[in-house]
């Protein structure tokens, strides 16, 4: 996981849901998932598919207002 996350130049913090425990909290459905976590656990947005690092960012940023 570190090699491809390394790989796609992501420098944010990721999960490996190996129990997915994760897929449970959130509702998540598909492999590969991504989502956006409130401080407070609370799911922000979601969604399904693999993306590339750069949308990936500018994703984040979009739903950050930044």
């Amino acid at each position: 996981m570190d090699d491809a996350a390394n790989n796609w130049g992501i420098q944010y913090t990721y999960v490996n849901d190996k129990g997915l425990e994760t897929w449970e909290i959130y509702g998540l459905r598909s492999h590969p998932s991504y989502a956006l976590i409130n401080p407070d656990g609370s799911l922000h947005d979601s969604g399904a598919g693999r993306v590339e690092s750069d949308s990936t960012i500018e994703w984040i940023e979009a739903q950050l207002g930044e």
